[in-house]
């Protein structure tokens, strides 16, 4: 079940160093920012558009859905959104890991890099569940960035395996193919986030 559990908002000008954030096509951001509990939200009221802020995610990559809301996954093991409507950050689960890049298809289906314990988690983005916190894909080592290609399939990079991984999203069978030197993403490879957020729905 998710958790809305965290510190209050509290407004506040703060500076974000962690990496990963988004912006929404409606104002306002989501990033990632230091602390010890979260994840936390934290409005910045020194600008025109709020700059939330999701705390202790460690090292967070995100991506937006396609209703625009942001998803972060980091080295904590915890997934997260962030709920633009009732601007309130939202611990979906905690598959464990190290979790890394990450993307959402066109069926709502948030696909994250996991390091520890597996090598791809699959979320539910529309019910805000954990799907499938473990799914191993066959020589996978160190898996680093996620994207969805134009028929669907989950593409894997793996940095130390030196592969990338072509996932069925139904089956969840995996394609490798070699001959990669150190791949190492968490950008939008393919143009899917882009895509999920331009083309009508």
């Amino acid at each position: 079940m998710p958790s809305t559990n965290g510190p209050t908002t509290t407004p506040t000008t703060t500076d974000a160093t962690d990496s990963g954030g988004t912006v929404s096509g409606t104002g306002g951001a989501t990033t990632t920012g230091p602390g010890t509990t979260g994840p936390g939200t934290t409005g910045n009221t020194s600008t025109t558009d709020p700059i939330w802020i999701a705390n202790s995610i460690q090292g967070t990559v995100s991506k937006i859905d396609g209703d625009g809301d942001p998803w972060f996954g980091g080295c904590s093991g915890q997934v997260v959104t962030f709920d633009a409507k009732l601007e309130k950050f939202i611990t979906v689960g905690a598959p464990g890991g190290c979790l890394r890049g990450l993307q959402v298809d066109q069926e709502g289906r948030g696909w994250i890099a996991k390091n520890g314990g597996g090598c791809l988690v699959q979320v539910d983005t529309i019910a805000n569940t954990i799907v499938n916190p473990s799914i191993d894909l066959p020589g996978c080592s160190q898996t680093v960035g996620v994207s969805i290609d134009i028929e669907g399939f989950v593409w894997v990079v793996d940095q130390s395996a030196q592969l990338a991984f072509k996932v069925d999203p139904d089956t969840l069978q995996a394609q490798t193919v070699g001959g990669l030197v150190g791949p190492y993403t968490y950008s939008d490879m393919t143009g899917a986030g882009i895509r999920l957020q331009v083309l009508p729905q």
